[in-house]
C-alpha cells in the first residue's frame, strides 16, 4: 500500500465517522456563504503568483514546523508578497486542523486554498463552511465523473478548484472534466519523491486558456524564474517556506514584486 493509499483509506474512515456532522454543515452552507476573495483572479495577476503553504508536517519530511502558528505565518506570507495562502487541514498525516484555515482566513486579505484529500462532496461544503476560497481536487484519487461533478459543485458554491495532476494522462482528464486551474505536482503521490522537472516537461500540455500552477520542491530563486519563464501563473511553496526563519523575506527573495 502506497502512502497515498493509506491517506485515502484513512480519509474514508474519517468521513464515515464524521458523516452526521458533515451533513449538518451541508444544511447550513449556501451561496450566501460565498468566499470573499477570488483565487482564480489572484492567479491572473501580472507576474508569477506565490501560493504560500502552511503545514506542520508531512509523511515524507516528518515534523516541519509544529511550533508555528497559522495566523502569524499567513500574515508574514502576505507581507512577503504571496498571492494566496494554502492551508493543509489533514490532521493524521499533516498535523492540520479545521481551526487553522479559520484562523488564516481571519488574518489575511488574500485568497485561502484548503488543501486536503477530498473524496466526498460533503468535504466541499465543509470547505465553504470553514471559509475557503478554493479547494484542491486530486485527479489521482477521483474517478472522472466524480471529478467532473466536484469541479461543477465547487464553482456552483462560489469557490475555485485547483485540480492537481502529475502526468499527461491526468492533465488530459483534468481538462476533460472542466478544470480552469491545473496544478502540476512535482511530487509523486505514490512515493512522495520530488522531481522539479515534472512541471516543466508537462506545461505545454495545458492550453493558455487554463491557468497553471507548479507545486512542490521549489526552494530557490532560479527555480522560480524558470517556472515563470515556462509560462506558469503560480507556484505553490510549502516545506522550504515553513522551515525558513524569515518567511516574509524568503518570499521577497524568490520573486520580484508585482508591478
Amino acid at each position: 500500500m502506497t502512502i497515498l493509499d493509506k491517506i485515502v483509506s484513512f480519509k474514508k474512515d474519517e468521513i464515515s465517522r464524521k458523516k452526521n456532522e458533515l451533513l449538518q454543515v451541508k444544511k447550513k452552507v449556501s451561496k450566501s456563504s460565498k468566499r470573499n476573495h477570488d483565487f482564480l483572479a489572484a492567479l491572473k495577476e501580472p507576474g508569477l503568483s506565490i501560493i504560500a503553504e502552511f503545514k506542520r508536517r508531512s509523511p515524507s519530511a516528518g515534523a516541519i514546523a509544529d511550533d508555528k502558528e497559522p495566523e502569524h505565518q499567513a500574515v508574514l506570507f502576505q507581507k512577503g508578497g504571496a498571492g494566496a495562502v494554502s492551508v493543509l487541514t489533514d490532521a493524521e498525516f499533516f498535523g492540520g486542523t479545521d481551526q487553522d484555515i479559520i484562523s488564516v482566513k481571519k488574518s489575511v486579505s488574500i485568497p485561502v486554498l484548503r488543501k486536503d484529500f477530498i473524496i466526498d462532496e460533503l468535504q466541499i461544503y465543509h470547505s465553504l463552511f470553514l471559509g475557503a476560497d478554493a479547494v484542491l481536487l486530486i485527479v489521482r484519487i477521483l474517478e472522472f465523473e466524480k471529478l467532473k461533478d466536484f469541479i461543477s459543485l465547487v464553482k456552483k458554491l462560489g469557490m475555485d478548484a485547483l485540480v492537481e495532476a502529475h502526468n499527461l494522462k491526468e492533465i488530459e482528464t483534468a481538462l476533460k472534466a472542466g478544470a480552469e486551474i491545473i496544478g502540476i505536482n512535482n511530487r509523486n503521490l505514490d512515493t512522495f519523491n520530488i522531481n522539479t522537472e515534472t512541471s516543466l516537461k508537462l506545461k505545454n500540455n495545458i492550453p493558455d486558456s487554463v491557468l497553471s500552477v507548479s507545486e512542490s520542491g521549489v526552494t530557490k530563486r532560479g527555480q522560480v524564474e524558470q517556472i515563470e519563464k515556462y509560462g506558469f501563473n503560480g507556484v505553490l511553496i510549502g516545506t522550504s517556506l515553513m522551515r525558513s526563519s524569515d518567511p516574509e523575506q524568503f518570499i521577497k527573495n524568490l520573486v520580484r514584486s508585482r508591478q
